[in-house]
């Protein structure tokens, strides 16, 4: 099952970047950043849009309106630019970018930093690349591994010459006995396929990364940012206050009812998880901070069932004339009952399903992962304990 820190929710929000090299935000702002608002200014989805022209380029933040994707009203905003493109300076570059908020600079899963105390950006643009190719032999399962160009290449209208200019600087420092040191880098972008656990992936990528760095005494390769170190600690911690809420269920079952209650009841919650896991695996579903979760929510809900059926045997075992007969009587009673009670539970839920917007997205694993749990639980209940 995949791992992740949060389900994936989309942020309806792209943004448009514009590089125009003339060193005047005047020109800017009416040859690029004002043609561009007026060509999108008709597009019924846009909720707001942000402009920033700066000296050689331009900024378009565009949000849109609810049940709009990110990629949809990217999509959208390029078509329609698309129409004035004559109309804009030859020599300006417009890219469209749909906002990934689950990636870093909106397309990288994990970013290495490739840096020295001594050279030059192009030496380390240089090495990066052949960090790069080396990389992509020892991990096949990544989707993507590129350098991110700090340079921007153009053409300056006044004179007609192509310009390449460094747009951004990267730096990697490394604290050890009390002081930083800080280097100059250049990154490396690493981007996993899809349903890929980066936990599994992180484990190949540290080990590919030790290999590469025993091949330079120049430069000093590093997992510069990573989401696998906080996931690993956030399902850890969680894996951990499951198996702990799981043995303290299963104690007071014992204590209270007997150790056979207490036996059926773990033997039951176990299934129980396992089943509804499967079940959400079967769906797309991935094990992160949420629907761990909800599985440690659930658990004082779902033995309540395995509970009630227990001690309706146990009570009925002691008046009935075998045990067939004591657990045809007992379910018979209280197997309404217990299904009442699980779905008045479910229900309490449910209206979380329908909660709209960003926060909607992000949520709704919760109730999803709490409802499959109960019912699952229902179902074992009667049929297996």
């Amino acid at each position: 099952m995949q791992r992740q820190g949060f389900p994936q929710v989309d942020v309806p929000i792209s943004f448009v970047q514009g590089i125009y090299f003339v060193d005047d935000r005047s020109k800017v702002d009416e040859q690029v950043t004002k043609p561009v608002l007026d060509a999108i200014s008709d597009i019924d989805s846009i909720k707001s849009t942000t402009a920033n022209s700066g000296d050689n380029q331009a900024t378009i933040i565009i949000e849109y309106e609810e049940g709009v994707t990110s990629q949809e009203g990217s999509d959208a905003v390029e078509a329609e630019v698309e129409k004035i493109q004559d109309t804009l300076p030859q020599e300006a570059q417009l890219v469209f970018n749909a906002v990934d908020a689950t990636r870093y600079n909106n397309k990288y899963d994990i970013l290495l930093s490739v840096s020295s105390g001594e050279a030059s950006i192009n030496d380390l643009l240089d090495r990066a690349e052949e960090v790069t190719n080396l990389l992509k032999q020892k991990l096949p399962d990544a989707e993507l591994i590129e350098v991110a160009e700090p340079f921007e290449e153009g053409v300056n209208p006044a004179t007609g010459e192509a310009t390449r200019r460094q747009t951004s600087f990267d730096w990697y420092g490394n604290q050890e006995n009390g002081s930083v040191d800080i280097n100059q880098s250049v990154v490396i972008g690493v981007s996993l396929k899809d349903n890929e656990d980066i936990i599994a992936f992180d484990n190949e990528l540290n080990k590919a990364v030790e290999e590469v760095n025993n091949q330079y005494d120049d430069v000093e390769i590093n997992v510069a940012a990573s989401f696998a170190p906080s996931i690993r600690q956030q399902i850890s911690s969680l894996q951990g206050n499951l198996f702990a809420g799981l043995t303290i269920v299963v104690i007071i079952c014992m204590i209270f009812i007997g150790w056979r209650a207490g036996v059926l009841a773990a033997v039951g919650l176990a299934v129980t998880l396992t089943t509804a896991v499967g079940i959400l695996y079967l769906f797309g579903m991935s094990l992160n901070t949420i629907s761990l979760f909800a599985l440690v929510l659930c658990l004082g809900l779902i033995v309540d069932d395995t509970i009630i059926i227990v001690e309706a045997i146990d009570a009925q075992n002691a008046k009935a004339k075998n045990l067939r007969q004591a657990v045809l009587k007992s379910v018979d009673k209280i197997a309404l009952a217990s299904a009442a009670g699980t779905f008045t539970t479910v229900l309490g839920f449910a209206p979380l399903l329908f909660i709209s917007g960003i926060l909607g997205e992000f949520i709704r694993l919760l109730p999803i992962t709490i409802i499959t749990v109960l019912i699952v639980s229902l179902v074992m209940s009667l049929l297996f304990i």
